[in-house]
This record gives structure tokens, C-alpha cells and sequence, in this order.
């Protein structure tokens, strides 16, 4: 999946926008996001709080409910991820799943001045969930957490 590829309803997402007869609540609500003008790596980020926001595009692109526009392009470089907005989901995600446990990782990730070492870091955090026994909730991390990461 291209992550800056902008995203348009298909004539079949559309009509299901209408009838709502074959996505399930989560995948309409992520149908519901894809304007044609937002990337897919800014749907991911406005679906993080949705288990598996990767998944649930695919499934949409997949199923014919929406497809790449013609005019897909990279975002403008002034939209380009910061290491700000990357730390910001990061504090938000990890504290609100390991609540006081997440104290530490996040001053850890808030300290990175550079790409680079927050992706180091960050990974770690990926990792410490997974050693924590919920895969799933790592992926989601990084689901939601990966777009945002500055190049680097």
C-alpha cells in the first residue's frame, strides 16, 4: 500500500455509504474518512484508535470500495511528519494502554531530537509491548505510530 496515495469512494463505496449493507461499523467508519484528498498514511493516523487500521484499508481497497485517485502525489514537504507530532501519538498511545507503566518509555521518546534516534526508540517501545504479551496491541502501536515517523 502506497502510503501517500490519496484514497476516493469507489461507486460501490458509495453505495454503501447509502444502503450500508456489506462493511462492518468499523470499516464503514474508516469509508466514511476517505474524502479524496487525505493520504492513506493520514487515514492511518486518524484510525489509530481502531484495532488494525492497515487491515481495515486494505479490506476497503481490496473489496473495490475505494480506490487510488489519478492525481496521488507526496505530500508537500511542510507536511512531512515532525518528530513532535510522532512523540505526541506516542505519549498518547502508550499511556493510555500501560498507564503509569508507560512513564519512563515516554520521557525516553520526548528526549529524541533527532529521526533517527526516535525511530530507535520507538521500535523499542514496539518491542517492549510485544514482550509484554499483546502482539496486537505493538502492531497497533506501530500502525499508528509509523506514518508519523519522520524520514530518516
Amino acid at each position: 500500500m502506497d502510503l501517500n496515495a490519496i484514497y476516493r469512494k469507489t461507486q460501490k463505496g458509495l453505495e454503501e455509504m447509502a444502503h450500508r449493507t456489506a462493511l462492518g461499523m468499523r470499516e464503514r467508519t474508516l469509508l466514511v474518512m476517505v474524502d479524496g484528498k487525505t493520504t492513506a498514511a493520514e487515514l492511518l493516523a486518524r484510525a489509530r484508535h481502531m484495532p488494525d487500521p492497515p487491515g481495515l484499508l486494505a479490506k476497503l481497497i481490496d473489496g473495490g470500495f475505494i480506490e487510488a485517485s489519478a492525481s496521488a502525489a507526496p505530500p508537500p514537504v511542510a507536511a512531512q511528519p515532525s518528530v513532535k507530532e510522532a512523540v505526541a501519538f506516542a505519549r498518547s498511545y502508550l499511556t493510555d494502554n500501560l498507564g503509569p507503566n508507560a512513564d519512563q518509555l515516554v520521557m525516553s521518546l520526548e528526549k529524541c531530537k533527532t529521526a533517527a534516534e526516535l525511530r530507535s526508540r520507538v521500535e523499542q517501545a514496539r518491542q517492549i509491548l510485544k514482550s509484554m504479551g499483546n502482539p496486537r496491541k505493538a502492531d497497533e502501536f506501530w500502525a499508528g505510530v509509523e506514518p508519523l515517523l519522520p524520514p530518516g
